[in-house]
């Protein structure tokens, strides 16, 4: 049940590029991948510190072994605390907990309140990062992940944040870099949604 052959054909033909990309990956900064991964626990405890004694969420705490935990009730007792509580955009059904979705609830609300906007990149941090910074480098330095293209309700490729550091926060994206003879290059398209609407729609303006 193919609605658009032509469509179909092009999804295939687009294959061609995503292997090229899967096969190349992404050239990475292996002296400072290393120390990063080497001392990545302690930066996480670092990073929550700081950012605890700077705004007093009371979100993050680290125990005695280093470890960093958050919790969900001190998530909510900020939220009501700051009267952030009443314009939250959402709860989880099951629990009624203040969700935590990046792009419903802490992405729209930290654009809003720029008091949120540091606990939502740490968030991002230690949620891609992980306890061990997994990112998969091969032997030549490149980072390489499934891209998942068309997974999205978009049609995008989704490739997974934890593995693919172009996808990571904009700290983590540092790790890139490019190797002897080459060049780095970062590009995105700009609101690519509504050219493409606007050509379904034949709308020149």
């Amino acid at each position: 049940q193919i609605e658009s052959l032509p469509q179909a054909i092009h999804r295939g033909r687009c294959q061609k590029a995503v292997a090229c990309m899967e096969f190349n990956g992404n050239s990475v900064g292996v002296e400072l991948f290393t120390r990063v991964k080497r001392n990545w626990p302690k930066m996480r405890a670092n990073l929550v510190k700081a950012v605890e004694d700077a705004y007093n969420y009371g979100c993050y705490r680290v125990d005695t072994k280093g470890r960093v935990h958050f919790s969900l009730k001190g998530f909510a007792e900020m939220l009501e605390r700051e009267g952030f509580a009443d314009e939250w955009p959402l709860r989880t059904e099951k629990t009624g907990r203040y969700s935590m979705n990046d792009d419903e609830c802490m992405k729209p609300m930290a654009l809003k309140h720029e008091y949120l906007r540091p606990l939502r990149e740490v968030r991002k941090i230690l949620t891609q990062g992980g306890n061990e910074l997994k990112y998969p480098v091969g032997s030549d330095g490149r980072n390489r992940s499934s891209l998942r293209p068309f997974s999205a309700v978009t049609s995008r490729s989704q490739p997974p944040t934890s593995e693919n550091l172009p996808c990571a926060a904009k700290s983590l994206r540092s790790l890139l870099a490019p190797h002897q003879g080459e060049v780095l290059i970062t590009r995105d398209w700009s609101n690519a949604e509504f050219g493409i609407v606007a050509a379904l729609a034949q709308d020149e303006q």
